[in-house]
């Protein structure tokens, strides 16, 4: 509970970081706005004058090739 609770706290927006051997960095950013939440994959290098955007996943998405309705379907009410 306490990952989530940062994760999704509203004041803060909680980054991660990966260093790859090739000297870049992958950054996943968790956007935590009332309204529209969701995670940014950005990957920079030292090189560079900005970081190059990876993916970006919005609101209830799982991801580009698992939407969560097809993943998990529910049980139908009756």
């Amino acid at each position: 509970m306490e990952l989530y609770c940062t994760l999704s706290a509203e004041d803060e927006w909680p980054v991660s970081s990966v260093p790859l051997r090739s000297g870049h960095t992958i950054y996943i950013i968790y956007r935590n706005f009332v309204d529209g939440w969701g995670v940014d994959y950005l990957i920079h290098q030292l090189a560079w004058t900005e970081a190059e955007t990876l993916a970006v996943i919005d609101g209830l998405s799982w991801g580009p090739a698992w939407p969560g309705r097809n993943c998990c379907p529910l049980p139908s009410s009756r």
